[in-house]
């Protein structure tokens, strides 16, 4: 499976990649430029808004809005509260990436990515808390795990910086398919569409000509809606 490029944006690190319900947009960011990035899939439009300074994540506000992660707020891995407290979820991390849960949400998968491996939590969706850390599955090169997302049948998409692919897992491991990306550093897939069934890609600047860019893929499966922050 081939992904395609949709949007060429030369960012020179897209990540964060989500779908937002209310606009029929996919958010993402250029972390380094301190952009934030709305792709409308149905004019091909992209209407950026410049955050001025490092933006690493954006998500929906129930309330309205966005929540941005910038440069002063979170490293490594962190829970923001709907209380806009903060709590600390693991320390000791090296390049915090990934982040999806299971479809019953009773786990959370996790990339450290010097890790080289997916790991898993026990997870409490009343509380937000994450236990039992612990390796789910290695990840062989080339390239390394980066961002991740999980779809409606819970097999996990793992983008490879590097790698130029983005693979889909199942929990034990096994390498279910694979998304060949036209740029070396992906970074993060995202469920999309109406239907959450297009798996969009974000990528880092390279030597490739559409490296940076936004691009597509139709995986023949769906994903899950992603939840807005409630603070």
């Amino acid at each position: 499976m081939k992904a395609e490029l949709v949007s060429d944006a030369h960012a020179e690190l897209g990540e964060g990649p989500l779908w937002d319900i209310r606009t029929s947009e996919l958010l993402w960011v250029d972390i380094p430029a301190g952009v934030v990035h709305r792709f409308d899939p149905r004019t091909g439009a992209d209407r950026p808004f410049d955050v001025g300074r490092y933006v690493g994540a954006v998500v929906p506000r129930a309330a309205g809005g966005y929540a941005l992660a910038v440069a002063e707020g979170f490293a490594l891995a962190f829970r923001l509260n709907p209380d806009q407290s903060v709590t600390s979820i693991e320390d000791g991390v090296t390049i915090s990436n990934g982040i999806g849960w299971s479809p019953d949400d009773s786990l959370l998968y996790y990339v450290d990515t010097e890790r080289q491996a997916v790991d898993v939590f026990d997870f409490d969706a009343q509380s937000g808390g994450a236990t039992n850390r612990r390796e789910l599955f290695p990840v062989e090169g080339p390239g390394a795990p980066d961002g991740l997302v999980v779809d409606a049948e819970g097999l996990l998409w793992v983008a490879l910086w590097g790698g130029a692919c983005v693979r889909r897992y199942s929990p034990d491991g096994v390498v279910a398919d694979v998304v060949e990306v036209p740029a070396a550093h992906t970074t993060k897939p995202a469920f999309g569409g109406p239907a959450l069934t297009h798996l969009y890609i974000t990528t880092a600047a390279g030597d490739e000509p559409h490296a940076g860019g936004l691009f597509v893929a139709q995986p023949g499966v769906a994903g899950l809606p992603a939840n807005a922050y409630a603070g």
